[in-house]
């Protein structure tokens, strides 16, 4: 099936009916969403349709089915290239503000239906938390609305995403395989590689003071400031720094896997399509690879289970890359960051 690529805010065009489009590649990641789609439009000497132009609501769609969802950021006429980012990156430069738009929110709710209010073309069909993540609703200082959604799922062991039909949901890794990855297809390996092993953390209490908390022993110690995220317990605090902690022992993946839909299958033996795997990674995608020693430490199966970060999708190639979550190209700072916090200089 030829994915098709609507823009447009209003009745919008399908792109196909505009002009040819070739180079599609679409990535997707676990959690997030869509995250960039990028395409060719080839067209003749000086034809700019108007339908194409930054800001416009972008979609990506495979048999019919949303696999896609996000608004145009880059045109460039010179080349015919067109860049859009998905929904969830969007939210990186909304801010995340009260209802009536006069204060700072740290409730997810809150923030996430102001953002709407101010033009994020999403919906919330579920609540995701009507809780404030301070200890009261207001935050020290202007956060975005990607960066307090950050917050507010590491600090409560789940993830948060923007679908291809443009909802904001919430949700945790998968445990069980949907997809498997058939033998030969390539390697994985993991290095135990660690960030620290020790946090010493600053943080705001309920009076604006400056706190220390600190987790962990050994000697690799890091030093992070929390006091970005407004006013937080001893409690809070804690259970911040020891999730960071967690993600910077952990070691993690080395690689992916670049793999054509022959090399995939579902339980039964149908092959899906690279763009039923692209949807599916950006909800949450668990993959078995057939025939590969788990690397892990402590681990002895025969095949390995892994979450899927990252997918890529080359429609031209007919190819998808496979990049596990938890990869260990990851940093100390970004992990940090995450969890709404700063690597202390």
């Amino acid at each position: 099936m030829t994915p098709q690529i609507h823009v447009g805010n209003t009745s919008g065009s399908w792109l196909s009916t505009v002009a040819p489009v070739g180079g599609i590649e679409v990535d997707v990641r676990w959690p997030l969403g869509g995250y960039q789609l990028d395409f060719n439009l080839l067209l003749g000497p000086r034809k700019r349709p108007p339908v194409v132009s930054e800001g416009a609501s972008a979609g990506l769609f495979v048999g019919g089915l949303p696999t896609f969802a996000g608004q145009v950021s880059e045109v460039d006429w010179s080349e015919g290239k067109i860049t859009a980012i998905g929904m969830a990156r969007v939210a990186e430069t909304i801010p995340a503000l009260t209802a009536d738009k006069l204060q700072t929110s740290s409730t997810p709710d809150v923030l996430v239906d102001t953002a709407i209010s101010l033009g994020w073309n999403v919906t919330r069909p579920a609540s995701l938390s009507s809780a404030a993540m301070a200890s009261s609703d207001t935050t020290e200082s202007l956060n975005m609305t990607a960066a307090m959604l950050d917050m507010w799922a590491g600090d409560n062991g789940k993830r948060w995403y923007v679908d291809a039909a443009s909802a904001v949901r919430s949700g945790v890794d998968p445990t069980t395989p949907e997809i498997y990855v058939l033998p030969g297809a390539g390697e994985l390996s993991w290095s135990t590689q660690k960030q620290a092993d020790k946090i010493i953390g600053q943080y705001a209490d309920a009076q604006r003071r400056n706190r220390i908390a600190t987790v962990g022993t050994g000697t690799n110690v890091r030093a992070v400031d929390l006091t970005g995220r407004g006013p937080l317990t001893s409690t809070q605090a804690n259970g911040i720094l020891n999730q960071i902690l967690a993600q910077s022992t952990t070691g993690g993946w080395v690689g992916g896997l670049t793999l054509a839909a022959g090399q995939i299958t579902m339980p039964g033996g149908l092959h899906p399509s690279l763009g039923r795997v692209a949807r599916m990674v950006s909800c949450g995608l668990m993959v078995r690879l057939l025939g590969h020693r788990d690397p892990r430490p402590g681990r002895f199966a025969l095949v390995t289970d892994v979450v899927i970060g990252q997918a890529v999708w080359n429609v031209d190639d007919r190819t998808i890359t496979l990049t596990p979550l938890g990869s260990v190209a990851r940093d100390f700072a970004a992990i940090v960051e995450s969890f709404g916090g700063q690597v202390a200089a």
